[in-house]
């Protein structure tokens, strides 16, 4: 099955079924819908009282980061919250697939993208595998990756992670 199918058949609304059925008939999420998926987030948000700063990267895909960020738990809690539920119906779906089709055409699996990009890039050694950066990742999460073999803040490391779909944002 078409993984265009499987998210159309999942869809939160007609917009992302819409989104899906193009991506179909076309062989891939337009830019365009993308861009429409992106903005109605992003509306969502502001229509929340959530001010973000949207960038959008040399991938195409954009990053969000809250405009300040929560001096709190709760806060913090609230923020992550709310963007989760702007994002069904528009972007969680949407750019999963738009970042698998820009990132990963060949649908590698992520770590494997990732871990690549990072040998590719120089920092971690030739032999540095999936699992390893599966083991990694799971460990430097438990100390707000401030313990792990990379610096999840450098830009080279920051666009292999965004290769592989995965968001890191830390606080200073």
């Amino acid at each position: 099955m078409n993984v265009f199918e499987d998210f159309r058949d999942d869809a939160e609304n007609d917009f992302e079924r819409g989104v899906f059925e193009r991506a179909l008939e076309s062989g891939g999420i337009s830019e365009q819908d993308y861009e429409e998926a992106h903005s109605r987030y992003a509306e969502c948000m502001e229509g929340a009282g959530v001010e973000e700063v949207h960038t959008k990267q040399p991938n195409g895909l954009y990053a969000r980061e809250p405009a300040h960020l929560p001096d709190d738990d709760d806060a913090a809690e609230a923020y992550f919250e709310q963007g989760n539920e702007c994002a069904e119906g528009t972007i969680a779906s949407i750019e999963a697939a738009f970042n698998m089709q820009v990132n990963n055409p060949d649908g590698r699996d992520p770590s494997e993208v990732v871990a690549d990009c990072l040998v590719r890039v120089g920092v971690v050694d030739a032999d540095y595998t999936a699992e390893r950066f599966d083991e990694d990742l799971e460990r430097a999460s438990d100390s707000d990756f401030q313990d792990g073999p990379f610096d999840v803040t450098d830009p080279e490391v920051q666009d292999c992670l965004e290769s592989g779909g995965i968001h890191i944002s830390v606080a200073d």
